[in-house]
């Protein structure tokens, strides 16, 4: 998704009637967000659980998506919806690293690390040509049409494991008959 949005923001805001100048700003207010936001996102990590943040952080993406056609024009809006999103998008990473801690065991370590490493590289390869190829069917919705389809894949993924984890424990509480 950062990926995506990194490579497809000034197009998108370009298609949305944006002068390049204006284009060029909300991609290094996106930029900006990535970085300084980090340090938020680490934050919650040492406070919450990494799904938890994932799918804070998907679901800041979805909406703002949504809403960043209507607000482009509206500076005091645009520019902060644009730094959040550019964090929600880079906070998917470090919340996936983190995650890593939670599923594997320090000997599965090196192992999840590089499964998380080769599907984040996939994801960087095939969410632009996804998001370009739905940005020329859908002009220019297509690219935030995937991104937030992407975002709620993740939700979902989340959602369904815990509810796995929760049935499993609920499961081995429960008194046998």
């Amino acid at each position: 998704m950062f990926q995506t949005l990194l490579v497809f923001t000034p197009l998108y805001f370009l298609r949305l009637g944006a002068p390049e100048q204006v284009a060029l700003q909300f991609l290094t207010l996106f930029c900006a967000g990535g970085v300084v936001l980090q340090f938020l996102i680490g934050h919650m990590l040492d406070r919450f659980a990494p799904s938890l943040v994932l799918v804070v952080c998907c679901s800041l993406l979805v909406t703002g998506l949504t809403l960043i056609a209507q607000v482009w024009e509206i500076p005091l809006l645009a520019w902060p919806l644009v730094l959040l999103l550019g964090g929600a998008a880079a906070a998917i990473y470090t919340a996936g690293l983190a995650g890593i801690n939670d599923t594997f065991t320090s000997a599965e370590m090196p192992s999840g690390t590089a499964a998380f490493s080769v599907l984040w590289y996939v994801g960087g390869l095939s969410g632009p040509l996804l998001a370009g190829a739905a940005m020329e069917s859908w002009n220019p919705h297509g690219m935030p049409v995937v991104v937030a389809t992407v975002c709620l894949a993740l939700v979902a993924a989340n959602a369904a494991r815990s509810w796995a984890r929760l049935w499993r424990f609920a499961s081995k509480r429960a008194p046998s008959g």
